[in-house]
């Protein structure tokens, strides 16, 4: 009778170690992640892109931070964790091309008072490069329009890591825009158009209409730019020479 006492009180305390051996871990385990939790989080993110790999989600809030960390003063990078990040409801849009899906869509952050017009590019099977892009909305799409907004490509250093680009004409003929220059007349920077054209109005006005909706989409506002167009044609340069 004793000796079953004895042993019960052994299993008692095995149960209250076993207890607290895992309620310290968990404590432990707990402080880790809070110690180490994302300084960005868009907390509505698996709603909408919940088949985006885990790196691809890690990459577009790392860009989002680094964006918000560097442009916002109120924003402490040492202390400050945005963790109310919200996909703005009835803005997201995705589209998929060539096994690459792209999703466009609001960012409304009330801690800080900001909202980003965001576009970001995965894929789940090609071997591409994530494309994320974070500007700043129209002023009547923004939640704070009163809140100076600085976005990913608000100067032209920033634009130049996206050109030269080549596309393609429907007439099949590709153009390429080059990286712009000091314009001195006016003060604004010049963005160059070059197509063979061979002096045929549709290609010069198509490619400058690629170019417009490109920089659009970079969220840049084209007054700020002179876009140039020129016809690159051998055999149309010879004639007019």
């Amino acid at each position: 009778m004793f000796k079953n006492s004895n042993l019960n009180k052994k299993q008692k305390v095995l149960i209250i170690l076993i207890a607290l051996f895992i309620i310290i871990g968990s404590i432990i385990i707990a402080i880790f992640a809070y110690n180490n939790r994302s300084h960005f989080t868009i907390k509505n993110f698996n709603s909408y892109l919940k088949d985006v790999p885990v790196n691809s989600k890690k990459g577009l809030e790392d860009v989002a931070w680094s964006l918000v960390s560097e442009t916002v003063n109120s924003v402490d990078k040492e202390k400050t964790y945005i963790q109310d990040a919200l996909i703005r409801e009835n803005s997201y849009k995705e589209t998929l091309y060539k096994g690459v899906n792209t999703a466009t869509f609001l960012l409304d952050i009330d801690s800080i008072k900001r909202t980003y017009s965001v576009t970001f590019s995965w894929s789940k099977t090609e071997e591409v490069v994530d494309g994320i892009i974070i500007n700043c909305p129209k002023k009547t799409d923004s939640k704070y329009p009163d809140e100076e907004c600085q976005g990913m490509y608000n100067d032209f250093s920033s634009i130049n890591l996206y050109i030269p680009f080549k596309s393609s004409l429907i007439s099949g003929k590709t153009f390429e825009v080059r990286e712009g220059y000091n314009f001195e007349n006016d003060g604004k920077i010049q963005i160059n158009i070059y197509v063979d054209a061979c002096g045929f109005d549709s290609p010069m006005e198509e490619a400058e209409e690629k170019t417009k909706s490109y920089l659009k989409s970079l969220g840049i506002d084209l007054n700020d730019y002179k876009i140039e167009a020129t016809d690159t044609c051998t055999s149309y340069r010879s004639k007019e020479e």
